[in-house]
């Protein structure tokens, strides 16, 4: 569907299974630029691909801002890390690195996509600033290792 010329963005088109990507796995919808450059793309495995992900993380858009807590660093710990194949109905791809949303669940349950009550997926992103403060606090506990 072609949007208005006063947008950046040229098209966006919803597939049938006509349209396949380059390993043949069928396309379901793609946004291009004017340019013709492919800004957003998902196949039906499941695969995204786009230019970036931005979180809106402007001190404007947030209330009730106060550090991270111990426990939520401390629990950090506490979820165990695989490698696995998804199954072929979520689209077979082979040697993966993940959690499980069931443990993610139990632990960090803000992270968590849910269906009709059950664990579906896991946001990812929702771990990378505590990752952050964990490996400050690391860097300063080696400094202080180093310094005594």
């Amino acid at each position: 569907y072609p949007l208005s010329s006063t947008t950046s963005i040229n098209s966006f088109c919803l597939y049938g299974s006509t349209q396949t990507s380059a390993s043949g796995i069928p396309n379901i919808m793609d946004l291009s630029s004017s340019s013709g450059t492919t800004l957003f793309k998902l196949s039906a495995d499941g695969a995204l691909t786009c230019n970036g992900v931005n979180n809106a993380s402007s001190r404007r858009f947030k209330e009730n801002i106060h550090n991270i807590s111990d426990e939520l660093l401390n629990n950090l710990s506490l979820i165990q890390t695989y490698e696995f194949d998804y199954i072929p109905e979520m689209g077979g791809r082979k040697n993966c690195l993940g959690v499980m949303a069931e443990e993610v669940m139990d632990i960090y349950p803000n992270a968590v996509s849910r269906e009709n009550n059950l664990p579906q997926g896991v946001d990812y992103i929702y771990f990378i600033p505590l990752l952050i403060k964990k490996i400050q606090l690391m860097e300063q506990e080696l400094e202080n290792l180093k310094n005594s």
